[in-house]
């Protein structure tokens, strides 16, 4: 009975080690669990199952437990000597394993008595994917004045598991915080983030003083697999700081068709630079006479300087005027120039000659020959003043102040018929009418032959001194009295 208890044991002790291990010795048998837990990293993988053992009493120094692991499908083997135990376990680690890559293992059991190893059933574990790290950094300083403001982006880099890599590209975008997302973008170059830069972008509004701004930062990573960084931050605008330099007197030119203006454009500082393009400035010349009054001629800018022209019929003659250069900022910042004089010329008016008188009809006005002034015109005074001086030889000199400030000067020649006078100027125009003439005293009635209401009424009178040039113009063009 006792024969038959061990050689059933033994019958077990084969069948159970047959499908798990290799025999150290006929004599020695090595049980290896199939219970194998992994547990992996990008590059690292723990190894717990439990301790193997031998059923026959072999000294336990002699035996060496050690794991060998190989990328699966190759041959090359590594062999990891070191492990701990924990009840009854023991646990390998294993580092410097190549991330989402399959490896295959297998425990051993050495025996240095014997000179024999055991191996355990094959198992296999996969790293897992190796997932880089993105790090970014930024810092955003924004020194802000009344119009404009100044971007300093520092630190800005990006990197990959702590190895710097490029950026696609760096944006900076601001608006206004109460503007609603109605963004200006600056597109940041190299060189602008190695010196900062100033905003507004070229060609945009700029900066509203005394006012709150928000701004992003976004780094574009030039690895599209990584999503692109934002930082936010806000600014505030200052009041703002306006200097004009180079304000200097106009130099006054003169010809006969007007004067000409020029100087050198003022230069605007706004905040502490210079900006040329400022789109709220005007360049001007004032003008102001003895009395005052005072115009304004808009300047136009180019290559550093400005200039104007206008016409001599825009100023009086003989009148000195005080010119000064310009700069209007912002419909209220006024910078004048010191002001230089100039006297208006005086232009010399030749006077005129009359017509020389017909040699031939009847032009015989003996009769309303004399000086004349209209006091009625249509029943009423008029509103304008009209002078006649008829030479007994038949030439009317008209002497008018309708359309001008200035007397206006026309000759006629003219004749009279049965009552009827009727004339042409001196450039061939005929009048506009003919009229019957009456004479009662000193005063003279003409009345229209086309129109019965065209009654005009002179009355005899001394002319005014029309050879004074600042009340006189030679007229060739224009409406004629009659």
């Amino acid at each position: 009975m006792k024969r038959y208890l061990y050689i059933l044991l033994a019958a077990v002790v084969a069948f159970t080690a047959c499908d798990t291990e290799v025999a150290i010795s006929r004599d020695h048998i090595v049980f290896f669990s199939d219970k194998v837990t992994t547990e992996t990293t990008e590059n690292s993988a723990t190894i717990t199952t439990y301790k193997p053992y031998i059923m026959s009493g072999l000294q336990e120094e002699s035996v060496v437990i050690y794991m060998e692991y190989w990328v699966e499908g190759y041959t090359t083997k590594q062999k990891v000597e070191t492990y701990t135990e924990r009840f009854g376990d023991v646990v390998f680690s294993i580092n410097g394993l190549t991330p989402a890559t399959t490896y295959s293992a297998r425990l051993a059991m050495g025996c240095a008595e014997h000179n024999k190893i055991s191996y355990g059933a094959e198992f296999s574990f996969t790293t897992k994917e190796h997932i880089p790290v993105a790090g970014y950094s930024c810092e955003c300083v924004v020194d802000a004045k009344g119009v404009w403001a100044g971007v300093t982006l520092k630190d800005v880099a990006f990197t990959i598991d702590g190895v710097e890599s490029p950026l696609a590209k760096v944006e900076f975008k601001y608006a206004q915080s109460l503007a609603g997302g109605n963004w200006t973008t600056v597109e940041v170059s190299k060189e602008q983030l190695a010196e900062g830069f100033i905003i507004p972008a070229e060609g945009e509004e700029y900066l509203t003083p005394e006012n709150n701004y928000k701004y992003t930062v976004t780094l574009y990573p030039e690895d599209q697999n990584f999503e692109e960084y934002t930082l936010n931050g806000k600014f505030s605008t200052t009041a703002t700081e306006l200097l004009a330099k180079n304000v200097s007197a106009p130099e006054i030119t003169a010809d006969n068709q007007g004067i000409t203006l020029t100087s050198t454009m003022p230069k605007l500082f706004i905040d502490g630079i210079e900006i040329p393009g400022y789109f709220e400035v005007k360049y001007q010349f004032i003008y102001t006479d003895n009395n005052g009054d005072q115009g304004i001629m808009d300047a136009i800018c180019a290559e550093d300087m400005m200039s104007a022209t206008a016409p001599l019929s825009l100023f009086k003659e003989g009148v000195t005027y005080d010119f000064r250069s310009r700069m209007e900022v912002d419909n209220k910042h006024v910078m004048d120039s010191d002001a230089v004089q100039y006297t208006m010329p005086v232009k010399e008016t030749p006077v005129p000659t009359p017509p020389t008188p017909p040699i031939s009809g009847d032009a015989d006005t003996t009769a309303i020959a004399g000086e004349w002034h209209l006091t009625s015109w249509r029943g009423t005074v008029p509103s304008f003043d009209v002078y006649l001086s008829i030479t007994d030889d038949g030439v009317v000199s008209l002497f008018q102040r309708i359309d001008s400030r200035l007397w206006e000067t026309f000759y006629s020649l003219v004749e009279i018929e049965n009552g009827v006078i009727s004339g042409v100027y001196t450039d061939e125009v005929a009048w506009a009418h003919s009229y019957y003439v009456a004479i009662d005293g000193d005063t003279m009635t003409w009345t229209s032959t086309s129109d019965s209401t065209e009654v005009s009424v002179y009355t005899r009178s001394t002319l005014p001194d029309f050879t004074n040039p600042d009340i006189r113009t030679n007229a060739t063009k224009g409406t004629r009295w009659f």
